[in-house]
């Protein structure tokens, strides 16, 4: 009798700071993010790695994961198109890191790289970074004027990093930038800069707008088939980064990016890069108000533009963003005049 009770109190002494451990194992398991279990945990010897800040995620929602499988699909098929479209081309090959092109904008908190694209919800882009990085508490809380002076210098861009950590940023970041289709953004860039029925005369384009409406012409004023020509006489280095081309801006054959964002897909695809960035649940994607939107990329809109212009501009026009056509997978709209 005796011999049983020693060992029942042998097997009670042996077993029970086990149970003890399992418990606390089990609790922090259950509860990993509590601070305070992880470093009794520590300090007691019961867990022998170093203790580590984790920052709590979001928990995924069930309806979200076919909207994420189908937009990672979408992004496949777009990454391929694009790598194999570089290949083809044979574009030629720029130093991201010695020269990095002043429009990628970085979010360091939340390791987001954004190319930065005129005419392609670029404002609204700002105001999601401006949010991630405390510059701003609400996407609307800055008109878009602000936003893009003020809001726009207190953004980190690549260029201004240490030469030695842009290849680390490149290797680690989300990394995404938006294409549009190059006929409606430059129809977007007229009707926003240039056009006098849509723009404010009183603006720092009042100059532009007087040298192309002095281009040769029986038409008045800046009109659209004027700045046409206008656009087309430049070289790329001269071109203004409104219509700029998206591959001389944001270099895709050379930076690896994640999500190949489209215009015309425009909330789908940014939606899914707050979701994979797991930002959803900070800061919502604002809407066109507050932006400057010229309904560019309607086709009657387009049409009622294009209506007019002679084929071979059309065809210069085409031939001036062949690359964006190209490697964005865009093809001629099939208007009227085709």
């Amino acid at each position: 009798m005796s011999q049983t009770k020693r060992m029942n109190g042998r097997f009670l002494s042996v077993t029970l700071p086990g149970i003890v451990m399992v418990v606390m194992v089990t609790f922090f398991l259950l509860s990993n993010q509590n601070g305070y279990w992880t470093s009794v945990l520590y300090s007691t010897g019961t867990l022998s790695a170093p203790p580590f800040k984790q920052t709590p995620r979001k928990q995924l929602k069930s309806d979200n994961i076919p909207f994420l499988i189908q937009q990672r699909e979408i992004q496949e098929s777009r990454r391929r198109h694009l790598k194999s479209a570089c290949l083809k081309y044979n574009i030629p090959q720029s130093d991201v890191i010695s020269n990095p092109p002043w429009n990628l904008y970085l979010d360091t908190n939340h390791k987001l790289l954004y190319c930065n694209i005129p005419k392609v919800a670029c404002t609204s882009w700002k105001r999601v970074i401006l949010v991630l990085t405390g510059v701003m508490k609400h996407t609307d809380d800055m008109e878009q004027r602000v936003v893009n002076r003020y809001g726009r210098s207190q953004l980190t861009s690549l260029s201004k990093i240490p030469f030695k950590d842009r290849q680390e940023v490149l290797d680690t970041y989300t990394k995404f930038m938006f294409a549009r289709h190059p006929f409606s953004r430059v129809l977007s860039a007229f009707n926003n800069k240039i056009n006098p029925n849509t723009t404010d005369s009183k603006t720092v384009w009042t100059q532009r707008q007087q040298l192309i409406a002095s281009i040769e012409g029986e038409e008045q004023g800046p009109t659209f088939i004027k700045f046409l020509r206008y656009i087309l006489g430049m070289t790329p280095d001269e071109d203004d980064r409104h219509w700029s081309t998206a591959t001389n801006m944001c270099l895709p054959c050379d930076i690896d990016y994640d999500v190949i964002g489209k215009f015309e897909t425009l909330s789908d695809d940014a939606n899914y890069i707050l979701k994979l960035a797991n930002v959803d649940h900070l800061v919502e994607f604002p809407s066109a108000k507050g932006s400057s939107p010229t309904n560019s990329s309607k086709k009657d809109t387009l049409q009622m533009q294009f209506d007019g212009i002679p084929l071979n501009i059309v065809h210069n026009l085409y031939e001036k963003y062949i690359l964006d056509f190209r490697l964005f997978n865009y093809s001629i709209p099939k208007l009227n005049f085709f």
